[in-house]
């Protein structure tokens, strides 16, 4: 399980794009040393890059994790639409690029009041059959009152 300073990292860089050390020793209020022992720690884990050298030397995702996630939003916004969905997002491990081939995609829905059980069966077999890989849909208003905060604040919006 990742530390929450290394969750608040990811997240700075996931709104950022990439991020430089200076940047994030602001952002944490932590010392250069225990920066990068977290940084040193997340591109073991293959979930960061170090790019460029000193004095310019800034932090990113893996351009696979990227794209892995420009992907899935290219091929879903357009089944989202269908299904009238106007506010969607990601989260979970394909946000934090730590998902397998295995991961399922995890996704939040602002579905449209007159939504049943039908269509979101429908949707999720679309999505599906789409990313060619699970997909957990889950409501915005039946987010787990315990796992709310913490899905809400690393969530990825895209629609």
């Amino acid at each position: 399980m990742k530390t929450q300073t290394a969750l608040k990292i990811l997240d700075f860089i996931k709104k950022k794009g990439k991020a430089r050390p200076h940047d994030l020793v602001r952002f944490l209020g932590i010392s250069h040393v225990a920066l990068h022992k977290q940084l040193r720690g997340l591109i073991t884990k293959g979930l960061l890059v170090k790019q460029g050298d000193a004095p310019c030397v800034s932090y990113a995702f893996p351009q696979s994790t990227m794209g892995d996630l420009r992907s899935i939003i290219r091929e879903a916004i357009p089944i989202l639409k269908r299904y009238n969905i106007r506010k969607a997002a990601l989260f979970g491990s394909v946000v934090r690029g730590d998902s397998t081939p295995a991961s399922d995609v995890d996704m939040l829905i602002d579905p449209p009041p007159n939504f049943s059980l039908f269509d979101r069966a429908g949707l999720t077999v679309d999505l599906e059959e789409t990313l060619h890989r699970p997909v957990d849909v889950v409501d915005y208003k039946s987010i787990k009152p315990l796992l709310r905060e913490s899905i809400l604040h690393y969530e990825y919006p895209f629609l």
